[in-house]
């Protein structure tokens, strides 16, 4: 748990069942939500809860040796959809577009599955993590999935501070924010509805962007 983070893996193995802590638990508790997630279980009603935890996919044990190679194999051509998108756009490029451009400087553009889009700033209402990819959640109910994972997301979205990050899975507007849950760690409700826990971590930064 503690080594995750620092070597910022592309894909995670986790089973199910293991001691002290069991593969969903272990997830929740993981300060890095930047990996694709496999989830191996001998328990196939797991599956719809690690589906729910945004797995890529998970196997049955005892494990086939053609199911993983399957799996690997949609894992790569998932990859290499999103990342021919995603060579189009050139970080440093688009910094300096966005800040020499006032037609743009209200836009952030992403690569998508579908193409290259321009999404309004005020447009967005929060992004979650989804594995490597991240998914962008708008104002008229639309969900993007965008091929850049959400600490590249939190890059470009620097120059706007209304977005602020509260959980390792969350990037939120707070011009959305529509009240604050106080408790242990703190619950942000969104204009969405969304209900969204804040990191013990980010507690302290929340609050100061709200005082």
């Amino acid at each position: 748990m503690k080594i995750i983070p620092e070597l910022r893996p592309d894909l995670l193995f986790i089973d199910v069942d293991m001691p002290h802590l069991t593969g969903l638990e272990f997830l929740e508790k993981l300060e890095y939500a930047e990996s694709d997630i496999i989830f191996a279980t001998a328990h196939r009603e797991y599956a719809i809860e690690a589906i729910r935890k945004s797995a890529f996919d998970y196997l049955v044990k005892p494990i086939d040796e053609d199911d993983l190679k399957m799996c690997i194999e949609r894992l790569i051509e998932k990859r290499k959809k999103l990342k021919k998108e995603s060579a189009e756009i050139d970080v440093e490029s688009l910094v300096k577009l966005l800040k020499g451009n006032n037609t743009l400087n209200q836009k952030l553009k992403i690569s998508t599955s579908e193409g290259v889009l321009l999404i309004p700033i005020n447009d967005i209402i929060r992004i979650e993590a989804s594995g490597s990819y991240s998914t962008i959640l708008l104002l008229d109910k639309k969900k993007i999935t965008a091929s850049k994972n959400l600490s590249d997301l939190e890059h470009h979205l620097e120059h706007y501070p209304q977005f602020l990050r509260i959980h390792k899975s969350n990037i939120i507007n707070i011009n959305y924010l529509e009240r604050y849950i106080k408790g242990d760690r703190g619950t942000a409700v969104l204009k969405d509805g969304a209900e969204i826990e804040v990191a013990r971590r980010r507690k302290d930064e929340f609050w100061n962007e709200q005082e």
